[in-house]
């Protein structure tokens, strides 16, 4: 559904420069789908008629529809992983920065049974974060991951080292989570971060491309989260 949303505002966009709507040109703005933006758009419909008028309301109406289907979805989401089958990894996976709470569930519902994994090793390449790798006569060569495995895992890794060089303090969030939580837990969150944050630094300087520094960093980051799920199994 959240891939559906995007097509559909990718479609809206389009509509609007083929009738000569731009929402940057005209008010200097730098992103898209905004609250100014959004308010500017309706205000462009509110001015058409006829055809055109009709088929924004109708986008527009879809586009409304979507959202509130997937706060729908993300509100049960939340309720699940209150349940005590997910409880328990859920906040100790709350621990870590960059994993909300859907993050979490995607984590833990994709992986399943941790205990399957012997060694962290075995989570990276279900998830196809393994480096490919070519050989021959003697020579090795290496080239990117492989991408053989689980999606969902490596994307949701991946997302959560978006930010991973950067020596912030703990948040809010991250604090509120933290509270009342396993030693060990935080004691892998920390360790995770400190990591992570190393690793990102040193190959950022080293001149690495930053996608290819999250890749990466998120190979790790999953071996650190085997780890947490062991502890809360």
């Amino acid at each position: 559904m959240v891939d559906q949303r995007k097509d559909l505002k990718k479609h809206i966009l389009s509509t609007c420069r083929r009738n000569n709507l731009h929402y940057k040109q005209e008010q200097n703005a730098k992103d898209h789908w905004t609250a100014k933006h959004l308010s500017w758009l309706i205000g462009e419909i509110n001015k058409l008629s006829g055809a055109l008028r009709s088929t924004f309301d109708f986008l527009m109406f879809q586009l409304k529809k979507l959202d509130e289907c997937i706060n729908d979805f993300e509100e049960k989401i939340k309720e699940l992983a209150e349940t005590e089958k997910y409880k328990k990894k859920k906040d100790s996976l709350n621990c870590f920065r960059g994993v909300s709470t859907l993050t979490a569930m995607t984590l833990i519902t994709e992986i399943g049974d941790v205990k399957r994994f012997k060694h962290p090793r075995q989570l990276t390449s279900y998830a196809g974060l393994d480096i490919a790798e070519y050989s021959s006569g003697g020579k090795e060569k290496k080239l990117s991951i492989t991408k053989m495995g689980n999606r969902r895992i490596r994307t949701a890794s991946i997302e959560s080292c978006q930010r991973v060089d950067k020596a912030n303090k703990l948040s809010k969030r991250l604090a509120e989570h933290r509270k009342h939580q396993d030693a060990k837990i935080i004691d892998v969150a920390d360790r995770c971060i400190k990591r992570l944050r190393k690793k990102s630094n040193n190959l950022l300087e080293a001149g690495k491309h930053k996608n290819k520094v999250k890749v990466a960093c998120a190979r790790e980051f999953l071996s650190f989260i085997w780890e947490a799920l062991h502890v809360a199994a």
